[in-house]
């Protein structure tokens, strides 16, 4: 976690236990595909969130998807080819 200030650790803290409310398990695997309730996490809350892994777990790719008609938000995580 030396890619986040004791600030940004903080709030990656809230950010987790948020999501988990939502629905994302803390333990990740090298693919990931999950709905999010809407109702229990933001967007933006998201973005952050993702900002943070993204530095402290740079070998992920993060993929959003934002369904129409009030449909799930899904967070997609994957790894490299045999990771």
């Amino acid at each position: 976690m030396n890619a986040l200030s004791k600030t940004e650790r903080e709030r990656h803290g809230q950010l987790i236990r948020q999501l988990g409310a939502a629905g994302l398990n803390s333990g990740i695997a090298a693919r990931l595909c999950v709905p999010l309730q809407r109702e229990k996490v933001s967007l933006a809350d998201l973005g952050q969130w993702i900002s943070y892994e993204a530095r402290c777990c740079p070998f992920f790719d993060f993929e959003v998807e934002l369904q129409r008609d009030n449909g799930p938000l899904w967070l997609k995580l994957k790894g490299k080819d045999g990771s």
